[in-house]
């Protein structure tokens, strides 16, 4: 075969042989190829920072960057982007472009959150008939500044103190009515009122719409314009809330990146500072919750005078010289003393200390799993520590009470140890230590560490609301897992929960939405004596991932006495074996309880 010396590239020949000899048209970034090269960062194009989302689409584009978190984004009324800018919206939200967007509500995590405070409805007289809004939020944590992501109609709270005039309908006379104005297209629900009717003009009986309604607690109000509602002499306020339009993004995730953001812009603990005198108090008030492990108190102040402080908890929202303190210590210059509440005549336990107070007093309050709790005093070099057995006793917040003691420069600080968890936990009595709740087995396997654990005996949906009132202005979980409903009351049919479990269910899903958080929902065994098929074919259909409470024990039905053995002698919670068969539906249904994240 003949050798091939020459090559004809557009028209020009070239030797072979002569490797000196490349076209010098031909380039790399504009670098000539007829001699080694080297090639330069700036020669190749790169992400400088490799972690930022792509944007796709130019709708609003300042608003599609990664967000300052200490900004705010509002979005007022409803909007319309097509899908592909609420993908990308939801993965890009820029709190850069501070102030109101008015387009590109669908852009943001979430748009709905029930009114609070300035947002609510405005009091109005309408034909003589008297409404107001309620003065506190209905929850919310003010991450945005105290400015909402959306403003709807969505909640009211009428104070019957303020009596409007009777006006008669054509079928019951003599009752005063109060008029809400209605979107005319949502189901409202309310509590507290006896006969509910709709118009379309603001006085009763001008161009009615639908009938009266007696002792209901729901209505469509498809093509009203004002929902009427009376009261009983022995209600003190009527609670109207439009449901069915709050959750249209609920299968929203938070990127990583966000809840990070949301989370660092969180405090970690709460103090309060001041100086003790005799009847004096510190007191954290407005931060209501029910952990059952993982949270510190402490204490400190200079001593003019000692003589005793009382350190404990309140359910009341005030605090005086009368309120009960639950779970009192009692520490005086020979002893701590313990006591269910200030109001018992004997102690549970009472420890001799061995410490002379002077100059200073410290005081550490830790909650610890399997239901103890370790106390530390501390003054002038010398300590005392006693771990003991520990529930607290209600939802509640902490105080500090002097009787008979001076201190100045005073400090107390409250510490949610488990807020970072990423699970969240909300029960009642079936959440406790012993082998006859399934939460001791979580805490024999190790797996309680990996949750903020929230209950206590007898709470209802109510109060573990208020709970995550408190705690979600610390931390941001990845899920919530809600097993609340037992203490919430019978279910109105097999079909219809009761109203108090759906009023805090949708305020729960408004507060993981408004935060990216996932609910993890769990059915509620029907016991003989209460009914919860209504709950639990609601969770089952919701779409929400949930525990199968119910199945795991045998009562789906109504009435239910369980699978045998399963059940207490009370007929309302677990026995020893029930108990270990909720703990394992628990992780076959949520494993994620067995990861430490």
């Amino acid at each position: 075969m003949a050798e091939i010396r020459k090559i004809q590239i557009d028209g020009t020949d070239y030797d072979v042989r002569d490797t000196s000899k490349v076209p010098t048209t031909r380039t790399i970034n504009n670098k000539q190829l007829n001699a080694n090269i080297t090639l330069d960062a700036n020669d190749i194009p790169y992400d400088d920072d490799p972690e930022a989302e792509t944007v796709v689409g130019s709708v609003g584009s300042a608003l599609f960057q990664r967000p300052q978190y200490n900004q705010v984004v509002r979005v007022d009324g409803e909007q319309s982007l097509a899908d592909a800018q609420k993908a990308t919206g939801r993965d890009n939200i820029d709190a850069a472009s501070v102030g109101e967007v008015s387009d590109l509500k669908s852009a943001l995590p979430n748009t709905y959150v029930a009114l609070a405070g300035e947002n609510q409805v405005t009091p109005q007289n309408i034909a003589g008939v008297e409404f107001t809004k309620t003065e506190t939020p209905v929850y919310g944590d003010n991450i945005f500044s105290e400015s909402y992501l959306g403003e709807t109609d969505y909640y009211t709270s009428i104070n019957t103190n303020v009596t409007p005039p009777i006006i008669t309908h054509s079928t019951v006379t003599g009752y005063r009515w109060y008029a809400i104005p209605v979107d005319g297209e949502s189901t409202y629900q309310f509590t507290g009122a006896r006969f509910a009717c709709l118009g379309k003009g603001n006085t009763i009986g001008s161009e009615a719409v639908g009938t009266l309604l007696a002792n209901t607690t729901e209505i469509d109000t498809t093509g009203a314009s004002y929902l009427f509602l009376t009261y009983t002499s022995s209600t003190t306020s009527i609670e109207v809330r439009r449901v069915g339009i709050a959750y249209e993004y609920s299968n929203f995730i938070m990127p990583t990146w966000m809840r990070k953001g949301l989370e660092d812009a969180k405090p970690k603990y709460i103090s309060t500072t001041g100086s003790l005198s005799d009847g004096t108090f510190l007191a954290l008030m407005g931060y209501k919750q029910n952990l059952r492990k993982g949270e510190r108190y402490v204490f400190s102040g200079n001593i003019t005078t000692m003589s005793v402080i009382k350190f404990g908890f309140i359910y009341a929202n005030a605090f005086s010289a009368s309120t009960e303190i639950l779970n009192e210590f009692t520490i005086d210059g020979t002893y701590i003393t313990y006591k269910n509440d200030s109001t018992s005549s004997s102690y549970i336990n009472r420890y001799e200390h061995g410490i002379t107070f002077s100059n200073n007093l410290q005081f550490i309050f830790e909650y610890l799993p399997e239901g103890n709790a370790k106390i530390t005093l501390i003054s002038s070099g010398m300590m005392f520590s006693q771990t003991l057995p520990f529930v607290k006793q209600s939802i509640s917040q902490v105080v500090v009470l002097s009787v008979g003691s001076t201190l100045t420069n005073c400090k107390l600080t409250w510490t949610p140890i488990d807020i970072d968890k990423t699970i969240w936990m909300f029960g009642d009595s079936y959440f406790a230590y012993s082998s006859a709740r399934w939460t001791y087995y979580m805490q024999q396997y190790g797996y309680a560490e990996n949750v903020l654990l929230d209950g206590w005996p007898g709470e209802g949906s109510v109060n573990a609301r208020n709970s995550l009132m408190t705690l979600i202005q610390f931390g941001t979980p990845k899920y919530i897992v809600w097993c609340m409903g037992m203490n919430d009351g019978s279910d109105t049919d097999a079909n219809t929960p009761s109203s108090n479990w759906t009023i805090r269910r949708d305020e729960m899903l408004a507060i993981c939405n408004e935060n990216g958080i996932t609910p993890i929902f769990a059915t509620i065994p029907n016991v003989p004596s209460i009914l919860h098929t209504g709950k639990n074919a609601w969770i089952k259909a919701s779409g929400y991932r949930y525990i199968d409470f119910a199945a795991a024990v045998g009562a789906e039905s109504a009435g239910s006495t369980w699978y045998s053995g399963m059940l207490s002698s009370d007929n309302i919670h677990p026995s020893e074996s029930g108990a270990k068969a909720l703990f394992a539906r628990a992780l076959v249904d949520f494993p994620e309880l067995m990861l430490n994240e």
